[in-house]
């Protein structure tokens, strides 16, 4: 039985399969190229894969970067409040000290020994304000308030007060002629801080840094970076180690630093910083240096059309004269030398610790046919009504009020735009004497 089943199987054997060696060589040849085949695709797939991944890679690397910025940018403005009110308590304090030193001052000979110690003190409240200044143009910028001013004494000052203390003296030469520029006095004295602070860091054993100021012309490609017209160009020059060429470049960038080379604490902010407010001034700065011999920093800055200039120096007599003046503030230390500075001068004055306050005082004088002249309003009033707001109510009672705009705020719209807002005049904190002198009578003078 198992021999005719077996006789069977081979009987039933198809004719293909008793073939099948012959055709090896034809499906392994089929075999191998669907092999090749394959591992193109895999290959092709791959270096798609990878192309992907790297796009992938980046996607991710930038929104991490993004992610840190946006990250930095929040920081910077939580910063920026921060140091923004800071700089208004801080401006509020200054103020009072300011006040009451330039009114103490004219109690006294130029020629007392008290007198000198109060200008020191007033030279300090001025570049203590200068700091609070550089603290928000760190963190949020701003606006710079201009001014046509004569900036001679503001350079030497500025210069003299960086090197106290240190083994490095200053020459000056300034053009006796020195025309107007339109500056906020404030940024260009923390300019001129910071550059001659670098001069005096980069002359370890001491030296002599020199600053000269004139009025010169851009014409043609004189200064592709500066349009034509007049400027006042301010050379300072140092004799200190000098920059490496390759590092020129790369000086104003912020937080760039070559302490190896340089010993420089503030190279790092201080250059950029000043880059940055000259820009806003529409100037420039140039760079030359060489290495064991020094470097000049050239900054030009655009001369004023208006050659009318409020004054430079806080040394000035305050004017005097007549004035109704309404002040509102809500700090009572600066309300207070507020109204002593101004009753000095000759005014008759009445005050408010808010915007309610003063609205109500100035409908009063309206009434009685006793207008203020003037009135000066803080921007900024804690749980009352600021002067943006009191601003507007007083241009619907009288739309010729005559009004300031007084903070201790640097870099808000309202100090640098004042008049888009209704305000005639503007009055940064810390002021003193001469400074809120000058804006009251010139603002009274003024016709409109």
């Amino acid at each position: 039985m198992s021999v005719n089943q077996t006789s069977d199987n081979e009987q039933n054997t198809s004719p293909e399969e008793s073939d099948g060696p012959l055709q090896t060589p034809q499906i392994l040849a089929e075999m191998k190229q669907k092999l090749l085949h394959l591992e193109q695709l895999l290959d092709q797939r791959t270096a798609e894969l990878k192309i992907t991944n790297s796009r992938l890679l980046k996607g991710f690397a930038d929104k991490n970067i993004l992610e840190g910025e946006l990250l930095r940018l929040k920081e910077l403005e939580s910063v920026g409040v921060l140091a923004g009110g800071i700089a208004h308590d801080f401006n509020n304090l200054l103020t009072a000290i300011s006040g009451n030193v330039s009114l103490a001052k004219i109690y006294l000979s130029a020629n007392d020994k008290a007198y000198s110690f109060l200008e020191k003190v007033e030279h300090i409240s001025i570049r203590a304000s200068d700091l609070t200044r550089q603290l928000v143009a760190l963190s949020r910028g701003g606006a710079p308030i201009k001014r046509p001013a004569v900036i001679d004494d503001l350079i030497k000052k500025a210069a003299l007060f960086s090197l106290s203390g240190s083994n490095v003296r200053c020459e000056f030469t300034v053009s006796p002629a020195l025309q107007p520029i339109l500056c906020d006095e404030g940024r260009i004295r923390q300019v001129i801080h910071n550059m001659v602070l670098n001069a005096r860091d980069a002359m370890t054993d001491g030296g002599l840094v020199t600053i000269s100021a004139a009025n010169t012309d851009v014409i043609g490609s004189q200064c592709l970076l500066l349009p034509e017209g007049d400027y006042v160009a301010i050379t300072i020059t140092d004799h200190g180690v000098g920059i490496p060429e390759q590092n020129l470049l790369r000086i104003f960038e912020p937080y760039f630093t070559t302490k190896e080379t340089w010993n420089q604490k503030k190279l790092g902010l201080g250059l950029s910083i000043c880059y940055s407010i000259i820009q806003a001034h529409g100037g420039h700065i140039t760079v030359r240096s060489k290495l064991g011999e020094g470097t000049t920093f050239i900054i030009y800055l655009p001369v004023a059309k208006s050659k009318k200039t409020a004054g430079q120096s806080s040394a000035d007599v305050p004017p005097t004269g007549s004035a109704r003046v309404l002040i509102m503030d809500d700090e009572d230390a600066v309300r207070t030398v507020a109204v002593e500075m101004l009753q000095h001068m000759g005014c008759e004055v009445e005050s408010a610790g808010d915007g309610a306050e003063a609205i109500g005082l100035f409908k009063k004088a309206l009434k009685t046919g006793t207008p203020f002249d003037v009135v000066i309003l803080d921007l900024t009033v804690a749980g009352g009504m600021g002067g943006e707001e009191t601003i507007k109510k007083l241009i619907e009672i009288d739309p010729k009020v005559k009004a300031v705009v007084s903070s201790g705020y640097s870099n808000v719209r309202v100090m640098s735009h004042y008049s888009s807002f209704g305000f005639r005049g503007v009055l940064s904190k810390p002021f003193n004497i001469v400074d809120l002198g000058k804006s009251v009578f010139s603002l009274k003078n003024a016709g409109g």
